[in-house]
């Protein structure tokens, strides 16, 4: 197998100081396969090919794989990202601007929360992630995928957050850009 060098801080304690000293991690051709696979149906390519493999690798297989970073914190931060994008949306395209900048909105907030509990969930997000083809690309862990079906959309739907998160990290934190590819994603 040809490898790719990705370098994967790993943080050592020193003196009470915290050092993430550079430490070298391997990607097979497999693992670039699956990246570039990510980018195509997310239309978005990333600059550290790290953190598109990080988001799609669960931590059933990380514990499994010692020497792969798993997505519980990239989800954690693409979640929140998620709750704002899909809030902004719908705030946006339910509501008019005065001419003196006023917004004025077509429904109420009960109204819209109503609505954000249906877009804003794990069934939704699985169902994106199925949409877009990026299902077989995820690594799970041997016993993950034996389990029942309430518990593997869930998954999917924290790898699609892992995933808006990894865009936004390697976007340099820019919302924007987060913002055009979780719109394109969602099929906003």
């Amino acid at each position: 197998l040809r490898y790719s060098h990705i370098l994967l801080p790993s943080v050592q304690k020193y003196g009470g100081f915290l050092f993430a000293p550079r430490k070298e991690i391997l990607m097979n051709q497999e693992d670039m396969r699956r990246v570039e696979e990510v980018e195509a149906r997310i239309r978005y390519v990333f600059r550290n090919k790290r953190l598109p493999l990080q988001a799609i690798t669960r931590k059933a297989y990380s514990n499994e794989h010692p020497d792969r970073p798993h997505n519980d914190e990239i989800e954690h931060l693409g979640d929140k990202l998620l709750n704002l994008l899909v809030t902004e949306h719908l705030c946006l395209s339910h509501s008019t601007v005065t001419p003196k900048g006023t917004y004025i909105f077509s429904v109420t907030s009960g109204d819209m929360s109503e609505t954000e509990q249906k877009l804003i969930s794990n069934e939704q997000w699985a169902c994106r992630m199925e949409a877009l083809g990026i299902m077989p690309f995820v690594q799970y862990g041997k016993g993950e995928e034996k389990q029942n079906c309430d518990a593997m959309v869930e998954a999917r739907g924290n790898v699609f957050e892992a995933i808006v998160g990894a865009v936004y990290l390697d976007s340099g934190r820019d919302l924007n850009v987060t913002r055009d590819v979780a719109y394109r994603m969602l099929g906003y």
